[in-house]
């Protein structure tokens, strides 16, 4: 079992939720949205969120609050979602993240970039970076 399978089970147990353990989908592409809790019992969980305990513990009440609220009809940030979110302590967010890592190049000619994640940078001296 993983660390967000684990970590779902702790809080479906402790807060006696009406879900079942959520399929879980990783994204390594999506970063300005730290989770999502889809209707067919999914939870799509960005990879920024390991960088940070608390805003991976945070996340992970957020979208299990989410679908605890799909089980009373509740839906988006509303009453429902509310009452289940504030059960579990879950903390209030923009529900978006910046990644606090920047990955830093730097060319044989001097010239220094920095980027959140890691791309292919041609210099203006013609050099290929990765």
């Amino acid at each position: 079992m993983n660390e967000i399978e684990e970590y779902c089970k702790i809080i479906i147990n402790k807060y006696n939720l009406p879900i079942s353990m959520p399929n879980i989908e990783i994204n390594y592409k999506r970063h300005r949205i730290r989770g999502t809790a889809m209707y067919n019992g999914t939870l799509i969980i960005s990879d920024c969120i390991f960088e940070d305990k608390s805003i991976f513990k945070n996340t992970i009440r957020h979208e299990l609050a989410h679908f605890a609220a799909y089980t009373e009809n509740g839906f988006g940030h509303g009453k429902t979602f509310k009452k289940w979110a504030k059960l579990m302590n879950v903390k209030e967010t923009n529900f978006s993240y910046t990644r606090k890592k920047w990955f830093h190049f730097s060319c044989e000619c001097g010239k220094k970039w920095k980027a959140r994640k890691k791309i292919k940078i041609k210099c203006t001296c013609g050099k290929l970076l990765f």
